[in-house]
């Protein structure tokens, strides 16, 4: 008697619910398939990177990998791994190349453009020092003729105002000096009269008194007369005659006195005209001494304008030196910018003076050889022969148009190659951390039952097949192997793609077009129903399994 624990009521249970989430997977998968035209490769990779479920482990032997490597498929496997392998070393490799490349260019236009501008440097550090010798030279010769002109100002003015005033003081003083002889000739002349006035003044007073001592001697001698007896009368016309002279002189001494106090009168105003004339004169001198003291001031006041002008003169040759050495910065900036663009009109020009002269020497050489056929006399052999020979060019042109379609058709295959294994491993992956999560929710949730069965030969057998063993179909190594490869694939898959990723879809898209993400996409739509068809029939077989225990 033989006791059976059957887990039959759990695969009946749990087959329907696995069948509907995978359908539904696949279907979510496809849509998502479907729709990569309409996103960017950002969405594309969180829909398709690899989970933490992907690792997942049920055991520790290798029929609890999380895996659904098939026997059939282990060939397949490790010659897609090999392919894998071989893209990812000639993706490495052109990557080299490329790097390598790319570095020789640029060190070879470091070094043309190095060499370059070691040279408009030199030519424009040379051009710049002429620029400044012919600038300090200019700026020497402009500062020497204004010191120059500015020296001889400053001397002509001193030289103009000392004239002007030194004539202007010598005419008043010889006018004043001519004004004081003039009054001392006066004064002289006053004295002189004055002196003369006198003189007459004392004859005259001297005469008036001989006069007076006569009129009294005979005054006396007229009263002794009268107190003698009376003599004969006198005559009284010489006294008449005497008293008329007396008179004369009186009116005449009065006359002088009269002039003498004129003469004093004059004498004063001379005397108040001379001190007027010398206080004047004073003035003069005072004013001289004034103008003597201002132009002193004017020459301190010209020498300090003079060193003002000669700050001015500096600060303003500085700034017209920073004025120049800015030009000239934005003359060479100018310059070297002017330099590049000629030097890119230059290549520019040279490469299209040399692409038109290559396609001209083409167009005359082929022109000249016609010319030459068409002058050389054409035998039938030379006739058979440019037959042959514009054969063979027009099949060497149908040889190279199928080559370009054979490469376009090889990139296409290789490209719908990597969408399919990138696919299928997802799906893989999917398939069996889905199938081992649900048997174990189905473990734990459904309890197991028990049915005792005899063992005759009227027991109820099963009619679900059982796994497949690998260890029986195939040897040791083969099984490891296939193991191993399929892990392996997944890998190098996982590698290919990681390296895709850090390549960037614009280093792939110039390149390499087989690794062109908008062609990939395209691709996967037309993939989709194969591997939904593929998922489906690897799911059947598996999902009507069962496990037996035999005691």
């Amino acid at each position: 008697m033989a006791t059976r624990i059957s887990f039959g009521n759990l695969q009946s249970n749990s087959q329907s619910p696995t069948n509907s989430y995978a359908r539904k997977s696949i279907t979510e998968e496809n849509d998502s398939i479907k729709n990569l035209d309409t996103e960017d490769d950002d969405s594309i990779y969180e829909k398709f990177k690899p989970s933490l479920a992907e690792d997942y482990k049920a055991g520790f032997f290798y029929k609890d990998i999380a895996t659904q490597t098939e026997t059939s498929e282990i060939v397949d496997i490790k010659e897609m791994t090999t392919v894998v392998q071989d893209l990812i070393e000639e993706l490495d490799r052109l990557k080299r190349e490329f790097r390598l490349t790319k570095h020789n260019m640029l060190a070879d236009y470091e070094n043309r453009l190095e060499q370059r501008s070691l040279e408009l440097y030199c030519r424009v550090n040379d051009k710049v020092e002429e620029l400044e010798k012919l600038h300090k030279q200019r700026v020497e010769v402009v500062r020497h003729s204004c010191r120059q002109q500015l020296s001889n100002a400053i001397k002509q003015i001193a030289i103009d105002h000392s004239d002007f005033f030194d004539d202007q003081i010598e005419a008043e003083t010889d006018r004043y000096k001519k004004a004081i002889k003039e009054l001392e000739e006066q004064i002289k002349d006053l004295i002189d009269d004055a002196g003369d006035d006198n003189d007459i003044i004392k004859r005259l007073q001297h005469e008036l008194e001989e006069a007076r001592q006569e009129a009294q001697h005979n005054q006396m001698l007229y009263e002794a007369a009268a107190d003698a007896p009376l003599p004969p009368e006198p005559d009284n016309t010489e006294i008449e005659e005497l008293n008329a002279i007396v008179n004369k002189l009186e009116e005449k001494i009065d006359e002088m006195a009269k002039e003498i106090d004129r003469k004093k009168r004059e004498k004063s105003k001379i005397s108040l005209e001379k001190d007027l004339v010398t206080e004047a004169l004073n003035k003069e001198q005072l004013k001289v001494r004034q103008l003597q003291n201002e132009i002193d001031l004017i020459r301190a006041t010209s020498e300090k304008e003079k060193e003002k002008i000669m700050e001015t003169f500096s600060e303003e040759k500085k700034q017209h030196e920073k004025d120049m050495k800015r030009h000239i910065d934005k003359i060479t900036q100018d310059m070297n910018e002017q330099i590049e663009r000629e030097r890119s009109a230059l290549q520019s020009r040279e490469k299209e003076a040399f692409n038109a002269a290559l396609s001209q020497k083409k167009i005359a050489d082929r022109r000249l050889l016609m010319e030459r056929i068409e002058r050389s006399p054409v035998t039938a052999d030379d006739r058979l022969t440019i037959q042959k020979l514009e054969g063979l060019v027009q099949r060497q042109r149908n040889e190279i148009i199928r080559l370009e379609k054979e490469i376009r058709r090889i990139n296409m295959t290789w490209e719908k190659k990597t969408t399919v294994i990138q696919q299928t491993m997802m799906a893989l992956k999917n398939e069996s951390f889905l199938r081992a999560s649900l048997q174990r929710q189905a473990a734990t949730l459904h309890p197991a039952g028990v049915a005792y069965l005899v063992d005759n030969n009227n027991s109820t057998e099963t009619h679900k097949k059982p796994l497949p063993n690998i260890r029986q179909e195939l040897p040791q190594s083969g099984v490891q192997s296939g193991v191993q490869s399929g892990v392996q694939s997944e890998w190098l898959t996982d590698q290919l793609a990681n390296s895709i990723e850090k390549a960037g879809p614009e280093y792939l898209d110039e390149e390499y077009p087989i690794f062109d993400l908008g062609r990939r996409q395209s691709v996967a739509g037309d993939t989709a129903s194969n591997a939904e068809d593929s998922l489906s029939a690897k799911l059947a077989p598996q999902n009507q399994t069962s496990v037996g225990v035999n005691s």
